[in-house]
């Protein structure tokens, strides 16, 4: 037996994945070693188990007297079966009232979902949760009759511990979600009059863990903590540092020795750095450990050359391995100034690109991980090295592409010309530190968008969210971006038809929106639908790309 993650040396390892071990294997073996690769990473068995919980549900559409699907033994057998993704659709399609001429697909109001389904009686020594990656708007969870929690917000990710109140086999457990995509002034989302699809519309997941384990970076609500956090204090092209943050929650009812084993693995699956510690972690309590160690030689993160590497993290419970988790992550080094603009790993990048939003026809936002990276390729087959995300977080499995195939993201928060109550601005402040939670592991972003798109927030508003931007993420590598002030924002961002080819200030700008409006304004020259027939101004079709394409 091997020690977990070292090498077998009497072994020769399949290194390029061909299935076949050969002479090019030990060839790559002795060019990974001379970079400062060591060995092979090998995993150890884990407690962790993250499970797709996206099929056998059940969807009715409409109001419920008195929450009656909320209690476990609600007859819901003549309910739709669904799978996730899933938007509640408008059947037939009805024009919008307030645009009648904009065929509407989307319907708003509650939509209930409900699933029946076992944990096998082995997990009961484990923890269990379920993550939503994203559901439209506001959404209540019920597990077994018993109610959660309620979220606000259509974007971002949420989990519910449910190791307290779920059943074990033979006996069945059943999760009632309802779900509201009405327009509620209190919620941040793009209360403009543009219509948000709604439903459990992103991936659901069911996670299984030791009772010692790695923390959930959202759902430990802990500033510039939580989950596993990897940050760059020093990147040359001949060396860099690479700090890893990990949070251990210890949910067992005695304290636990334990040990974290950190792992930095480039594309071979090659050990390039690894560090050790050990800690004893209290009953109920939680510990972070810090983690700094040097990368020789690093692929250094480009859009040019994206280079990944994974993070393994592995918790021990003394001798016994009882959880991993792995991040990907890319090595680089940014910086935005007036002079220079944009530069990245020490040279200047000028970066063209495009807005995403993340809605299509007939599925509206119910869009397959597939079709995310769809998105993700064509825009680099366009030639284009950025993407902002507006108005609003999107689907990680994009953010993932991004990564992958070097596309640099502004990544905002949601938002669009409308600023509410109290309420409504501390969700907004919740809204930016989870959506830095989520991605700050991403090479691929380079601002975070902590700003209500064309809306007339005060300076108060705007220098909260720098704060909670730079709180989030400490050190020279956080640049937050926003519009209306310049001198508050690390970087400014300003639309063409709002002047921003005529800006004379002295921040760092990133034009955030060119073409809608370049060409007099006129549907068939700025805007631009897939969608042919459509009544009215719109319905242009492939003409109006054309023009579009011609223009620029």
């Amino acid at each position: 037996m091997t020690t977990p993650g070292q090498p077998d040396f009497n072994k020769i390892y399949d290194l390029d994945d061909d299935n076949d071990v050969d002479i090019n294997d030990l060839k790559l073996f002795a060019r990974n070693w001379l970079l400062g690769a060591k060995h092979p990473y090998s995993p150890p068995q884990t407690n962790r188990k993250k499970l797709s919980f996206n099929t056998g549900w059940k969807f009715y559409r409409g109001n419920v007297p008195e929450d009656a699907p909320k209690n476990s033994s609600y007859d819901d057998s003549s309910w739709q079966d669904v799978s996730i993704p899933h938007n509640p659709p408008k059947n037939p399609p009805n024009p919008d009232p307030l645009r009648p001429d904009w065929p509407n697909y989307s319907y708003e109001g509650v939509g209930w979902y409900r699933k029946h389904y076992n944990i096998d009686s082995s997990k009961q020594v484990n923890k269990i949760f379920i993550e939503f990656e994203a559901a439209n708007t506001v959404t209540d969870i019920w597990i077994n009759s018993t109610h959660l929690t309620t979220h606000y917000g259509g974007y971002l990710p949420f989990t519910v511990d449910i190791t307290d109140y779920a059943n074990f086999s033979p006996t069945e457990n059943v999760i009632a979600v309802k779900v509201d995509n009405t327009d509620n002034p209190d919620v941040p989302i793009g209360n403009s009059g543009w219509f948000n699809w709604g439903g459990i519309y992103r991936d659901t997941w069911l996670h299984i863990t030791d009772k010692l384990h790695v923390t959930d970076a959202v759902y430990a609500n802990i500033v510039a903590g939580g989950g596993v956090f990897v940050t760059y204090p020093s990147v040359t092209a001949s060396e860099a540092q690479v700090q890893v943050k990990t949070h251990i929650k210890n949910e067992y009812a005695s304290a636990r020795n334990c040990t974290v084993k950190t792992y930095i693995v480039n594309a071979n699956n090659m050990v390039v750095a690894q560090m050790t510690d050990a800690q004893s972690v209290s009953a109920g309590d939680n510990y972070t450990f810090t983690q700094l160690t040097e990368v020789t030689d690093p692929c250094l993160w480009h859009p040019n050359h994206p280079y990944l590497y994974t993070v393994y993290s592995e918790v021990y419970d003394g001798n016994s391995s009882v959880d991993t988790y792995q991040t990907r992550i890319g090595i680089r080094w940014i910086n935005f100034t007036y002079d220079n603009g944009f530069e990245i790993n020490g040279e200047r990048l000028m970066f063209m690109g495009a807005n995403r939003m993340q809605d299509y026809p007939y599925i509206g936002y119910a869009m397959a991980n597939s079709g995310q990276r769809r998105d993700a390729i064509k825009l680099r087959e366009a030639r284009f090295q950025y993407v902002r995300t507006s108005h609003y977080p999107q689907d990680p499995a994009f953010m993932d592409a991004c990564d992958e195939l070097g596309i640099l993201v502004m990544d905002a928060i949601p938002g669009c010309q409308y600023i509410g109550s109290t309420t409504f601005k501390n969700h907004s402040y919740q809204n930016m530190r989870d959506l830095i939670r989520r991605d700050r592991n991403h090479p691929c972003i380079i601002a975070w968008e902590l700003s209500l798109n064309e809306t007339g927030f005060d300076s108060t508003y705007a220098r909260k969210a720098v704060d909670i931007g730079h709180a989030e993420y400490p050190g020279n590598q956080c640049f937050v971006s926003g519009w209306k002030f310049d001198n508050i924002y690390d970087v400014y961002i300003r639309a063409t038809q709002h002047g921003a080819r005529d800006y004379a200030g002295s921040a760092p700008l990133i034009i955030s929106e060119y073409g809608h409006w370049d060409y007099g304004g006129h549907p068939s020259t700025s805007d631009v639908h897939r969608a042919e027939g459509l009544p009215g101004p719109y319905g242009g079709g492939e003409a109006d790309m054309l023009q579009q394409a011609w223009n620029h």
